[in-house]
């Protein structure tokens, strides 16, 4: 009794986690494990009810990963998150300023116009078709 107590659980709870993280019931360890039981439950006689276990197990799983998807994977109100979220970029910009990184504000060499209108590396006639030392004398 213990024993089919313990498949239905384990099949259920690896259908759980194949719904809520959304693997593929194809990856190796996962179908060695799900076969692993399949097979226990067909020689104690309840693989049915085992395969409803793991198909009630995945569709919880799903349902559970929506939900917190459509929740916004927070708990906590979402004004807390955005204090939490305001004070941390203040921190960042304060060291920022302190540690004197606003090289991101310079202008870039690579976008300067001169170096945008000059004859790019891509455009000249490759060197192989050039004469040999030897050849020019």
């Amino acid at each position: 009794m213990k024993g089919r107590r313990e498949l239905l659980k384990k099949s259920y709870n690896l259908g759980y986690f194949v719904g809520f993280y959304g693997h593929s019931e194809w990856l190796s360890w996962i179908a060695k494990e799900k076969e692993e039981i399949y097979s226990k439950a067909k020689a104690a006689g309840i693989y049915e009810a085992v395969r409803k276990a793991y198909s009630a197990g995945k569709s919880e799983g799903i349902r559970k990963r929506e939900s917190l998807i459509r929740k916004g994977l927070s708990e906590e109100p979402e004004e807390k998150v955005l204090e939490q979220l305001a004070s941390f970029l203040e921190e960042e910009l304060e060291w920022i300023e302190r540690e004197g990184h606003l090289s991101f504000l310079r202008p870039v060499d690579e976008a300067s116009p001169k170096r945008l209108l000059r004859k790019h590396e891509m455009l000249e006639k490759p060197r192989f078709f050039n004469l040999p030392r030897f050849l020019r004398g």
